[in-house]
């Protein structure tokens, strides 16, 4: 599975594109906290541009 960073959007978010979506989410501990899943065509910076980073 191909992961990768959103680093450039918020520090600890990380997404998975899986058929046509990314799943964000982000490693809290010794979980997987999933922030949102979204079409891989939205604007990700845009639904993140409200949430302050953690």
């Amino acid at each position: 599975m191909m992961r990768r960073s959103y680093f450039n959007i918020r520090s600890d978010l990380r997404g998975v594109p899986l058929e046509g979506f990314v799943i964000l989410y982000r490693v809290a501990g010794d979980r997987i906290e999933i922030m949102r899943i979204v079409s891989g065509r939205r604007n990700l910076g845009a639904l993140f541009s409200d949430v302050d980073d953690e």
